[in-house]
């Protein structure tokens, strides 16, 4: 089986999935659902997926998650699902013989439209509103409050084009996520063209002269941040040799491949 085929379903879902409840569970700013609600979706989702191969008895790969709260404001248990999410993400887990999660899944995305803002945003960051947009793009559907998340973006950027508003470890894909939402979501439009124009301005702005990026402009370079800024100067047209011609650009990392108005399905 080829990996993209087997991050469609549903290692994909689940990536998708884990990625916003690490988001939206994790910003205190966020006025959420009562506690009990979001750990209810969140121990269920992972119960039903996870427990078979990584509860305390089976820790396959040195994972035990029945033991793993759900504290995702404590650095050091984010940082823990953060991995558990990379391994969905490269396809390691689940098995790809497992069947889709759908009420989970219903769920989750039911947690994600409770805790959306009316100005589209979760958690008052543009990186909540990213993963929302772009689970959304994943499974096919619209995006709630597309349009009103589409304003609150071009709201938010600062004018040397960033969007590096909130605390440094917090926004260091904040320029990429920005722009994923207003390319996917934002139509062709003169705003929208001209803060992406402004936003891969910003992106060449964080090259350095070994030819890597930096996060920010005079930071140091990182492969971490030579793939967002370059996925950003990617989605603003900024780097003509790249194919964006691929069937399955929606499994491709962090959708910077994903065609605008395409219909994705998992």
């Amino acid at each position: 089986m080829n990996l993209s085929n087997r991050l469609t379903s549903p290692a994909l879902l689940l990536a998708g999935a884990l990625s916003l409840l690490l988001t939206v569970m994790v910003k205190t700013s966020l006025s959420a659902p009562p506690p009990a609600v979001g750990d209810k979706a969140f121990r269920g989702f992972i119960s039903a997926q996870c427990y078979s191969c990584q509860d305390t008895e089976s820790q396959k790969g040195g994972l035990a998650l029945d033991t793993l709260d759900a504290k995702f404001e404590d650095k050091a248990t984010f940082d823990k699902w953060t991995r558990v999410f990379d391994r969905m993400r490269s396809g390691e887990m689940p098995p790809p013989a497992e069947p889709r999660p759908d009420a989970q899944d219903r769920a989750l995305r039911d947690l994600q439209m409770q805790s959306q803002k009316d100005d589209g945003y979760l958690g008052d960051h543009v990186a909540s509103s990213f993963h929302m947009a772009h689970y959304f793009r994943m499974v096919g559907q619209p995006t709630p409050k597309a349009d009103a998340m589409v304003a609150r973006v071009l709201r938010d950027q600062k004018a040397d084009g960033g969007w590096n508003i909130k605390d440094p470890d917090w926004d260091v894909h904040a320029c990429f996520d920005a722009v994923y939402v207003l390319r996917q979501l934002g139509g062709d439009t003169e705003p929208v063209r001209k803060a992406i124009a402004k936003a891969a301005d910003w992106a060449m702005g964080c090259r350095n002269p070994d030819g890597g990026f930096g996060h920010y402009p005079k930071l140091h370079s990182d492969m971490d941040a030579v793939y967002f800024q370059f996925g950003t100067l990617i989605q603003a047209g900024r780097a003509p040799s790249v194919r964006l011609d691929l069937p399955d650009g929606h499994t491709l990392s962090w959708g910077h491949a994903m065609h605008p108005g395409k219909i994705y399905t998992t």
